[in-house]
């Protein structure tokens, strides 16, 4: 049985929304993160768990970058590693 390719929007979509997941999720902590009160324990205990519960929201974003690099090469494999620095998945595991 053969596979049948996807459209070729469905990568772009999927990157797109995994970007926009990390980036809304990352402005979201700097966002709880103001006023900075780091004296006071009950800010910080309440900004941390804030922080840990939304952790599944960058989870997801990175689940659809790699849905869409899956969906555009057919393999998780880098096609070049000296070209690894500028693809939206090395940036995924870096933030």
């Amino acid at each position: 049985m053969k596979a049948t390719n996807s459209s070729p929007s469905a990568p772009f979509v999927l990157r797109l929304v995994g970007i926009i997941l990390i980036l809304l999720s990352l402005i979201d902590y700097l966002t709880l993160l103001l006023p900075p009160n780091f004296a006071d324990k009950a800010w910080f205990a309440d900004v941390t768990s804030r922080i840990v519960d939304r952790g599944i929201i960058p989870l997801v974003g990175m689940g659809f970058l790699f849905a869409g690099a899956f969906l555009e090469t057919g393999n998780f494999a880098l096609p070049d590693r000296a070209k690894a620095i500028v693809t939206p998945r090395f940036w995924a595991f870096a933030s």
